[in-house]
């Protein structure tokens, strides 16, 4: 009897012991659960640096590369999120330079009182993020508009499909033995997973050299050596050098042995593993204006083209996208692409604001000869210039917002 009881008293003291830390976690403040997170890390600085360009990323307390403001709206000023990828963050200029930052600085001259222009931009997303940050974070700032900013790479960057579940669960699935052990102790189950997080960050700090990366994934796909050794001996060592030491994109590199097909896919649309990701697209979309409309939020759409929809200079041999083996069209240079026209026809559908930045851009090239970043692809200051330009002409002669006068 007395071994039984012992062995209750062993088994039970556990149990006890992570009750009562799971009660000082939440005196201590502890939450119960993280959301999935949908926006930069809060109050992040950092300076980066490129073989082409150096800056500074900073975010504000709601992760967004976006000055500090009241989360409550002025009576006196209008707010627009601007949602969409890199280009609208602003990768690789100072955030003064976005064009975000000169539509704001257009409309405060003009208008006389504040319109602001919050930058939701977020390197490296496609629309499932665009849509989390918009429900969780850009409705915090009691946006009057939605400037939905969608690059030539979106469709490429959503997912082969969608459940509501993918949209509006806002905290992470548990089923079996995680599920039991998070209902019993939840704070305890969230500080490992964020110790867990924090170290995973940190192993991927230290993550091995682009080279042998890529090559793992390729022989993890199942391509041959052939292939993956005809790759290698197409790459700049140069690029190859500044990918290792973090200064430069190495998934452009990469694209031609992993998904040579993959600007094809996105801006023609040709495969049946394309038509599905693009209907996730628009369905992340229509789930954004529902929403947008049910808040009184106003909606508006532009279409951000990949640069060799207008710059010829990028089709040369020793482009890293070409010389490392991405397929490419040059009919791209002058047709309207499959992407634009299908976009252009569902915001035509839903009476949707809609700009297509490709004329503006093609025309611009003439006169300029670097809107772009030879060797990355973002847009340069003048780059952000040209878009800024052409989306303030076009919300002045569309009247895309009732609230800007």
């Amino acid at each position: 009897m007395k071994n039984v009881i012992g062995t209750i008293i062993a088994l039970l003291v556990p149990f006890v012991l992570l009750l009562l830390f799971e009660i000082a976690l939440g005196i201590s403040g502890n939450p119960k659960d993280e959301t999935i997170r949908c926006s930069h890390p809060a109050n992040f600085k950092e300076h980066r640096t490129n073989i082409e360009f150096e800056y500074q990323f900073e975010t504000n307390t709601q992760g967004l590369r976006y000055k500090d403001i009241p989360l409550k709206r002025a009576k006196n000023e209008a707010r627009i999120l601007m949602l969409g990828d890199s280009f609208t963050e602003g990768y690789g200029v100072e955030a003064e330079e976005t064009f975000g930052s000169r539509l704001e600085q257009h409309f405060d001259e003009r208008n006389g009182h504040p319109v602001e222009f919050v930058n939701g931009g977020l390197s490296g997303a496609g629309p499932l993020q665009y849509w989390r940050l918009f429900s969780v974070v850009g409705l915090r700032y009691q946006i009057d508009g939605l400037l939905i900013c969608l690059s030539a790479n979106d469709v490429t960057d959503t997912p082969l499909s969608l459940s509501p579940g993918d949209l509006y669960e806002f905290y992470p699935r548990r089923s079996g033995v995680k599920k039991v052990l998070y209902s019993l102790y939840p704070r305890t189950h969230t500080l490992i997973k964020r110790i867990k997080t924090k170290n995973a960050s940190e192993k991927a700090a230290s993550r091995p050299k682009f080279l042998p990366a890529v090559i793992s994934e390729a022989r993890r796909a199942g391509l041959s050596e052939d292939r993956i050794e005809a790759w290698k001996n197409k790459l700049p060592a140069k690029l190859v050098s500044a990918a290792n030491e973090g200064k430069f994109n190495g998934r452009i590199l990469s694209f031609g042995l992993l998904n040579p097909h993959v600007w094809m896919e996105a801006l023609d649309i040709d495969t049946e593993r394309s038509e599905r990701k693009f209907r996730s697209l628009i369905y992340v979309m229509e789930e954004i204006t529902k929403k947008a409309a049910k808040e009184g939020i106003e909606v508006a759409v532009v279409y951000i083209p990949f640069v060799l929809q207008y710059d010829a200079t990028y089709y040369e041999p020793d482009n890293p996208l070409i010389q490392s083996g991405t397929e490419v069209r040059s009919g791209w240079l002058t047709e309207r692409v499959e992407f634009q026209k299908r976009l252009n026809e569902w915001a035509d559908s839903h009476e949707l604001p809609f700009l297509d930045l490709t004329p503006a851009f093609r025309e611009a090239i003439v006169a300029n000869d670097l809107l772009n970043y030879r060797l990355d692809g973002h847009w340069t200051p003048s780059g952000h210039r040209v878009a800024a330009q052409a989306i303030y002409k076009w919300i002045e002669r569309e009247r895309c917002f009732s609230f800007i006068e």
